[in-house]
């Protein structure tokens, strides 16, 4: 298969001088590419598609991936993206969005590249990386559909044509990207069309919780591959016994590509505060989950009590066994989606709990302050 990807990126700009219709490498990418991708993917879920364009040669020709369920066209919707760049010196492989459906659906130009690009960064915040890039992708273009597509990236990986993997390895990559699109099709759900769902991400309320509380998904999440794992690789080296803490400095904090402050976790932190507890919630210890099939043990959430978004408010490290607390998936996604009497209920149970232990590590916070964090 990725020889196939190679004699396109090889032969590409010769054959642009030559007749359109009827041209074999055309073939080469609405036909024989899809196929052999469609050699490991389940028919029922998955469909692909090539274009070299339509009645003339394109600028950027394409191989896209969708999951049926979501999207079937590259107008709308999110999906996986094979993109060739502009001088064929490589391509990448994407999770990317319709950018017609943003230009149409918001005016001026302007500002359907921002919601764009922020629905790009929401995206990368809910969908789990499976340690795939979020950095810019460049086509080499200026040609209005390429934009689109470095806009609407979500992840990607880049190759280089000078140095291609095994076919083994970039049928892992593909198969790694089709999990994305499942776990956006679960996002969207059943009975939400897929303008609503993007009018929710859109959603500056929703926009701005990402952006003061990285944690409000990725830290929880059972696919996350980049935390969350390394919270159950944790689990048997972490003491269960109460460890007293000592205030320690802030870390500096890493900036993304939407220009935010992520600020540092250490998952070993986490997973000492998730065992202490005995995996039972502390909103109501009584509260059921379910077994996670990584770890044997109820599964529970790690949340940072002091949002990890707000670090830049304090000298001191909120990443401390005395602010992270360990509740249940629905007390979790209470807090940041429930109404505000609910909220507050289950947040003065919490810092009821902690008051003491973050004083102890120099973070003190009344709890009218810390109810403006959610």
């Amino acid at each position: 298969m990725i020889e196939l990807f190679s004699e396109v990126a090889q032969n590409y700009l010769t054959e642009k001088n030559n007749a359109f219709k009827e041209n074999s490498l055309g073939t080469l990418v609405r036909k024989d590419i899809p196929n052999e991708i469609m050699t490991f993917l389940d028919p029922e879920k998955f469909s692909v598609k090539g274009s070299i364009g339509q009645g003339q040669w394109a600028v950027i020709p394409w191989v896209c991936i969708y999951n049926k369920a979501i999207s079937a066209k590259t107008t709308y919707g999110i999906y996986i993206a094979i993109l060739f760049k502009a001088d064929m010196t490589g391509f990448y492989i994407t999770l990317n969005q319709g950018w017609t459906f943003f230009k149409n659906s918001y005016k001026p130009k302007q500002i359907a590249k921002e919601k764009i690009k922020q629905a790009s960064y929401t995206l990368s915040n809910i969908v789990d990386d499976l340690g795939y890039s979020v950095d810019p992708i460049d086509l080499g273009s200026s040609e209005t559909l390429a934009v689109g597509y470095e806009l609407g990236s979500i992840f990607n990986k880049y190759y280089d044509i000078e140095c291609l993997p095994t076919n083994e390895e970039f049928e892992e990559d593909i198969k790694a990207f089709t999990q994305m699109l499942v776990e956006v099709e679960l996002y969207i759900g059943k009975n939400r069309s897929f303008e609503d769902f993007y009018r929710e991400i859109l959603n500056n309320s929703f926009y701005q919780a990402l952006i003061h509380d990285q944690s409000i998904f990725k830290e929880v999440d059972d696919n996350d591959e980049t935390y969350v794992y390394q919270i159950e690789e944790e689990m048997a080296e972490s003491p269960a016994e109460e460890i007293i803490e000592e205030p320690t400095q802030r870390k500096d904090p890493v900036i993304n590509r939407g220009g935010q402050e992520n600020w540092p976790r250490d998952s070993k932190i986490a997973a000492i505060a998730l065992k202490k507890t005995n995996f039972l919630c502390e909103v109501d210890p009584t509260h059921q989950t379910f077994t996670s099939r990584k770890t044997g043990k109820s599964y529970m959430e790690a949340h940072h009590l002091i949002p990890m978004g707000r670090q830049g408010e304090f000298d001191y490290s909120l990443d401390k066994i005395a602010n992270i607390k360990c509740i249940c998936p629905n007390c979790h996604r209470l807090l940041h989606h429930g109404t505000d009497s609910e909220r507050n209920q289950v947040l003065e149970i919490l810092y009821q709990q902690s008051i003491s232990n973050l004083r102890r590590v120099n973070l003190s916070i009344a709890f009218d302050e810390l109810k403006t964090f959610y």
